[in-house]
């Protein structure tokens, strides 16, 4: 519906679009290649993706805590295992990934540490790719990224899986594998195998972000004035309080060559190439495209 009007070109700045019409314009880009979003807050990155992803396959939230929380606290766990989950399942598939600037910035390991679970393994073999890939030892598993080993069972809870998997041994030889209830404990079905992914962000391989992983996407930058004033304000941080700055990029550091930035508000273009659309001045859009 919005193909004779929504215009792309690459470094344009688009303006005008009201939240929802943003959102249909980065779905109706047509090109078959990734796509990156990037947005100013992680709220506006999770409202975002929440819309894209009811309507399009392969639709993916890779979140990041603010700067200040992240320096100032800890990073979520919850927004870890969603990132993971990410990275585990982008693949040769065309895939549009929505991101807050932390995220945008984040480093992340160029290789994805994963061992197939089969029968071929040993009992030491699982347990050392658990210790050295950030799960959790404990005595019952419940979430995920955790395990516990009692006698000759390991239990684990994969980043990728939403049961956790009960490997059963005699002596150093997998016998079976099985999910089970993690509320009950009780196991239910059998699986002949199961590829489980590290739970480490950093497993001290050379380093990447989100961008690279995408293999030059299409980024549309949204609000790109705000990011750059929240990005300013992050590195005056560092200077001011010796934070550490291995956990990020450095923004001008992140080469990007097809981009659109899309301006909430009709303030200065970006580049020069601009295109002004007209919603919102428009109170209830109705699908009144010709007032486009």
């Amino acid at each position: 519906m919005f193909k004779n009007i929504f215009k792309y070109e690459n470094n344009l700045t688009v303006s005008g679009l009201n939240s929802s019409l943003i959102n249909e314009y980065i779905l109706n880009y047509t090109d078959n290649r990734n796509i990156l979003v990037v947005t100013d807050t992680l709220y506006n990155a999770n409202n975002i993706y929440k819309y894209l992803h009811r309507q399009k396959e392969n639709v993916y939230f890779f979140p990041m805590d603010e700067f200040a929380t992240t320096v100032a606290i800890s990073s979520s766990p919850d927004l870890k295992i969603i990132r993971i989950d990410t990275l585990n399942n982008i693949d040769k598939n065309k895939n549009i990934v929505i991101t807050n600037l932390s995220g945008y910035l984040k480093y992340i390991d160029k290789k994805t540490n994963k061992i197939s679970i089969n029968r071929n393994l040993k009992r030491e073999e699982i347990i050392n790719f658990l210790e050295n890939n950030s799960y959790n030892k404990t005595s019952l598993v419940s979430s995920t990224g955790e395990y516990a080993v009692r006698s000759f069972i390991i239990d684990i809870f994969p980043i990728n899986s939403n049961l956790p998997v009960r490997l059963e041994f005699f002596g150093n030889d997998l016998e079976s594998i099985r999910y089970f209830d993690y509320e009950t404990q009780i196991s239910t079905d059998n699986i002949d195998s199961f590829m489980l992914y590290s739970f480490s962000e950093s497993n001290n391989y050379e380093k990447e972000v989100i961008y690279d992983k995408l293999d030059n996407p299409l980024v549309f930058f949204i609000d790109y004035k705000n990011i750059s004033k929240i990005y300013n304000d992050y590195k005056g941080s560092i200077k001011e309080f010796q934070l550490n700055e291995e956990l990020f990029k450095n923004f001008n550091d992140v080469i990007v060559y097809d981009k659109i930035y899309i301006n909430n508000i009709d303030d200065n273009p970006i580049c020069s190439k601009i295109i002004k659309y007209k919603s919102k001045d428009i109170i209830n859009f109705n699908n009144d495209y010709d007032s486009l």
